[in-house]
């Protein structure tokens, strides 16, 4: 996703692509820095230097006015001198919002380079010869290390976690030797070694004391605070409000709240044929609220899945291409002149609810969880000791959030919205995500709580079922349905392949049936698969991954395909 690129090799010559991108940069002998950011909250968007410090920041920090007070000074430009002389190489962790950014103390020759709290601006960094490379996309940092003849291979660890999870866990990517700076970390480079520290990490601490009043009481509070403050930076720059609307939860719930604050002065997108669950909730939605609906009818059959190389060039191939190419699709037919901070749902359901659906303590391997394929995982399990990470999370819940859903999910939309708009989940402020860890994980399992809140505080958007069902926020009945649910899902799976496409945004089961989309995926895989050569066993895996696999997994092998191209390719 645009951002910037820089490098401590002043020899770099400017990033340009097809996009129409704001383009600024700073060009010294020890620091190489470009801006190249869309056209819009440009004043969160600082590039500046003077004789003692560079700095940038990219994305849009909700807090700058707070903080403005809180050190008492006058402008962007002091705050973040201000900040950096009393809070130090992690002064970062002050801000709230979507960015990241560098900050070069030119007298001390030290450079640091950040990403916010959930790795929601991702930053790819890289050592050569001495030097580093850092930018918000791979690209970016391969378009560097070409200029200076390093060798570009592929990952196999990264190809086989892509074709597992859907997506590459912790700091790998799809490149050697190029890594991804996960949430909450940031990095050093000085007098030529790098070092990468944690300046924030989640954690699970059960609060027994908290009453069911008190929780829900405070989750709407933290919630309603969160998107207030998308709606405060709309308005500081005159943007409208949008959100994202489909059947599930996490969206119900940000377009409720954000109706609650603002009213009718807002818009929402729903892509979904007619029909699907996703198209007549939203619909009913939008007429019990009577503000601007926009909904915008899939794409019946599947054409989209032919523009391969057009979407990972947005997404990278960080998650399954087939995600970027419905919002690719959907936002170059919109007027994005006036769209502002858009107000997505990410993984609400998971940090009110959890990922897992037994306690911490009874974990005692990763393996098996959070896979789109089970096909592989052996061979990866072979190459990535996939348990040494227990003792870093403490446990599956944290691995699960900062890879499935920090790494995974937020790599799915977030690459090509944030080629037209900025983006943010009002569930991942910081302190709304703390306090949900703050709550017993008894309280938290089966969407007991979730639905509570709901319920509770917003009974107008309890009147839509959910997966079929009203919500009800008792914990007896919660365990019940999700059963029942659970039993119904795996009932369709085994005797109707494409019963569940039905209800699904993006209902690739039935895009793969049309021969036209059929013949152009078979075309691409036949005519890019022997660029594996070099990767036997791989290229073994792929075939038969491709030829035996399910749409979801093919999708896997020809975003992979994609990515190498994009990315390796010599």
């Amino acid at each position: 996703m645009p951002g910037f690129l820089s490098s401590t090799n002043s020899k770099i010559n400017l990033f340009s692509d097809q996009r129409q991108l704001v383009s600024k940069s700073i060009d010294r002998e020890d620091l190489f820095v470009q801006q190249y950011t869309i056209n819009k909250f440009l004043q969160d968007k600082i590039i500046y230097g003077d004789p003692n410090y560079i700095f940038l920041i990219e994305g849009v920090v909700f807090n700058y006015n707070v903080l403005l007070k809180e050190y008492k000074t006058a402008d962007k430009i002091e705050l973040i001198k201000e900040m950096y002389g009393k809070e130090g190489d992690a002064f970062c962790n002050k801000f709230r919002g979507s960015f990241s950014g560098l900050f070069y103390d030119i007298n001390a020759k030290k450079l640091i380079v950040f990403t916010d709290h959930i790795g929601d601006k991702p930053i790819f960094y890289a050592e050569n010869g001495g030097d580093l490379y850092v930018g918000s996309e791979i690209k970016f940092v391969t378009h560097m290390l070409r200029q200076t003849g390093a060798s570009i291979e592929l990952n196999e660890t990264a190809a086989y976690s892509s074709l597992t999870f859907g997506y590459m866990i912790e700091e790998m990517t799809y490149v050697d030797n190029v890594n991804r700076l996960l949430g909450g970390n940031y990095l050093v480079f000085q007098y030529g070694k790098l070092s990468v520290y944690t300046y924030f990490q989640f954690e699970y601490k059960p609060n027994y004391q908290l009453s069911k009043k008190d929780i829900i009481d405070r989750l709407d509070q933290l919630f309603a605070a969160s998107v207030q403050a998308q709606v405060d930076k709309n308005a500081e720059y005159g943007y409208q409000n949008w959100t994202s609307l489909s059947a599930g939860l996490d969206s119900r719930m940000t377009t409720y709240a954000l109706e609650r604050i603002v009213g009718k002065e807002f818009y929402s997108y729903t892509y979904s044929p007619i029909g699907f669950a996703d198209h007549k909730t939203s619909g009913n939605i939008g007429g019990q609220l009577q503000y601007g609906h926009y909904v915008h009818m899939a794409n019946y059959i599947g054409s989209l899945l032919k523009n391969i190389d057009e979407s990972i060039y947005e997404n990278e191939g960080l998650y399954m291409y087939f995600g970027a190419a419905v919002l690719k699709d959907f936002f170059e037919i919109l007027n994005k002149t006036n769209i502002g901070v858009i107000h997505t749902g990410q993984i609400g359901d998971v940090i009110v609810g959890t990922f897992a659906n037994q306690g911490d303590e009874t974990i005692s391997t990763l393996k098996g969880y959070d896979l789109h394929s089970k096909r592989l995982a052996k061979s990866f399990y072979a190459k990535y000791d996939i348990d040494g990470l227990l003792k870093k999370y403490k446990g599956r819940e944290l691995f699960s959030f900062y890879n499935r859903g920090f790494n995974g999910v937020n790599s799915g939309a977030n690459p090509v919205l944030q080629n037209f708009t900025e983006t943010y989940s009002p569930f991942c402020n910081v302190e709304f995500i703390a306090f949900c860890f703050s709550i017993p994980y008894e309280i938290r399992r089966n969407k007991i709580l979730y639905d509570q809140w709901i319920v509770t505080k917003y009974p107008k958007a309890a009147r839509f079922r959910h997966n079929g069902v009203r919500l009800i926020g008792k914990p007896n009945l919660n365990k019940i349905i999700i059963t029942i649910n659970k039993v119904q899902r795996k009932l369709k799976k085994l005797f109707f392949e494409n019963a569940t496409a039905i209800n699904s945004v993006t209902p690739i089961n039935i895009w793969s049936l049309n021969p036209s989309t059929a013949k152009a995926m078979d075309d691409y895989f036949n005519s890019h698969i022997h660029k594996m050569n070099d990767y036997p066993q791989l290229k073994e895996d792929m075939v038969e991954l491709y030829k035996n696999g399910n749409p979801l997994e093919c999708n896997q092998v020809l975003t992979l395909l994609g990515a190498y191209n994009l990315l390796i390719r010599k």
